[in-house]
């Protein structure tokens, strides 16, 4: 039995890591090159709001560019320093730089301000997945789904049969 969960934990993981890198991939190849010039060109001492950052941070994760990103997300934090969201968003960053730790420490301040925020429970489940922590993970994807059942929808399009965490 312990064989086979290995197996599976190695085979999933790939499988993860393979979809992330797709992901990132196709997000690159999204964004016409004169729309992604509009965001990678700003300035970011001219962005004046938490909102406008984060607007201009989310653009940069989509086009793939996720270190401008993590310091357009740190200025968001500047303007307001308990946004569970830019929070969020940084964890996610640095969660597609496979910077785990601080991955996971970002996303536990958006926990910690936002208790209900399903987003972040979410994104801190793929990085405990990552790290080859399937409980912790399947904790983390359970709580968001009991926050938002569209979660579900989600891990169940991803895995393309129904998702049931752990109970």
């Amino acid at each position: 039995m312990l064989k086979k969960a290995g197996c599976f934990i190695v085979v999933f993981t790939v499988v993860v890591l393979s979809f992330h890198g797709c992901f990132a991939l196709n997000m690159l190849l999204k964004a016409p090159p004169e729309k992604e010039q509009e965001y990678l060109n700003i300035d970011i001492e001219t962005l004046d709001n938490s909102e406008s950052c984060k607007k201009i941070g989310l653009q940069l994760l989509d086009a793939g560019h996720f270190f401008k990103a993590i310091k357009v997300f740190h200025k968001a934090l500047s303007y307001d320093p308990n946004d569970a969201e830019a929070y969020n968003y940084l964890g996610r960053a640095y969660y597609l730089t496979s910077d785990n730790e601080k991955a996971k420490m970002f996303l536990e301040i958006a926990i910690s301000i936002k208790s209900d925020y399903a987003d972040a429970y979410y994104n801190l489940g793929d990085v405990y997945l990552r790290e080859g922590s399937v409980n912790m993970a399947m904790q983390q994807y359970k709580t968001a789904i009991d926050i938002n059942d569209a979660y579900r929808e989600r891990k169940r399009n991803f895995f393309g049969e129904d998702f049931i965490p752990l109970e």
